[in-house]
């Protein structure tokens, strides 16, 4: 026997082989939630939960590295204004105190397109009785093209089992169909569609369009996302991650006011009291009849302690507030500043 041949047989029976024959696979694919489809809803299953066992199973033991995807979600009432971040309930449109998140629905393959990743895996799930159903899609996201598709099923007693198999069945037809090379095709075709149908000059175009880089708005949406999972959780990884993504759109686009005005309320969250009022004046700069800037400033000078400041800024905005319940609380506000500078005054 070769030292070749014996090695071989020594990774096989580790059980590490699989890996080795996906080494060719793409780099990193994306995995949504799985919708459960079940009537009623499973009690047992939650779908973060199978994305994150897919996620774990197949970069442990195929050496894939996977993303998990995870959905954005935006208030009920239409009217309110995701701008007004930091601003007490009475500020906001809509009387704020009624309306609740929820989730909306997700193009993962448009998240996928943006995240430039090279496959997304999806599906959905049952659970009927004592049993459990779990089907997968694998599609390359620039053309749409349904890679391959797989099942798994058991008992629920057994389900991380069942979601074993399943993942062992995605890696295996990963290496079945040599999804380098199926996604190379895919592309080359919607590229030569798209050549000559919009007469794109080259492949690097081509990606570009198809990708649908994320915009300014893209990350100002993410931005605003992150923020409102900082309300529910308090943890400032939210805070930090929404910085991030304000900062790109404002790289591309500087004038974005919303953004800056955001941004500042996340250096408000943060105590950067400061920092904040200088992105609330780059608003008023850019927007000088934007409203909710100057409430957010006058709530920045009152942290500070600067209430001539403050008083300003809270007179400014009732110039330019339209809206009359929240015009009744500032002149409350202006009143109640007023009496204290003049009892410190006194």
């Amino acid at each position: 026997m070769t030292r070749r041949l014996y090695l071989l047989l020594v990774l096989i029976l580790m059980g590490t082989f699989p890996a080795l024959c996906i080494g060719q696979l793409p780099k990193k694919i994306g995995i949504s939630p799985f919708k459960d489809v079940g009537i009623p809803p499973s009690f047992t299953l939650q779908p973060e939960s199978l994305q994150a066992f897919l996620s774990g199973n197949l970069r442990a033991d195929h050496g894939i590295d996977c993303v998990a995807l995870s959905s954005a979600s935006k208030t009920i009432d239409f009217r309110t204004d995701p701008n007004t971040q930091l601003l007490p309930p009475t500020y906001r449109t809509g009387g704020w105190k009624g309306n609740t998140l929820i989730p909306i629905e997700t193009d993962w393959r448009d998240v996928a397109r943006k995240r430039r990743l090279t496959l997304l895996i999806y599906g959905i799930y049952e659970e009927s009785g004592e049993n459990i159903r779990y089907a997968a899609e694998g599609m390359e996201p620039i053309s749409g093209r349904i890679l391959f598709s797989c099942r798994a099923e058991g008992k629920v007693e057994n389900r991380f089992a069942v979601e074993d198999r399943l993942a062992e069945k995605i890696g295996l037809k990963m290496v079945e169909i040599d999804v380098n090379q199926v996604v190379t095709q895919a592309r080359q075709e919607v590229y030569q569609q798209r050549l000559v149908s919009e007469g794109l000059a080259d492949t690097n175009e081509f990606l570009s369009i198809a990708q649908k880089d994320p915009t300014a708005e893209d990350h100002y949406e993410n931005g605003y996302s992150l923020t409102r999972q900082y309300e529910t959780s308090q943890d400032n990884k939210y805070l930090e991650g929404a910085a991030d993504e304000y900062r790109s759109a404002l790289a591309l686009d500087p004038n974005h006011f919303r953004a800056l005005n955001n941004m500042g309320t996340v250096m408000h969250r943060l105590e950067k009291f400061e920092d904040a009022i200088a992105y609330y004046n780059r608003v008023l700069e850019i927007n000088p009849t934007y409203a909710r800037a100057m409430e957010n400033a006058a709530l920045a000078f009152q942290s500070l302690n600067r209430y001539d400041e403050a008083l300003a800024m809270w007179k400014r905005a009732l110039d330019y507030e339209d809206r009359s319940e929240i015009r009744k609380t500032i002149v409350e506000t202006i009143s109640k500043l007023e009496e204290s500078v003049e009892g410190v005054g006194q």
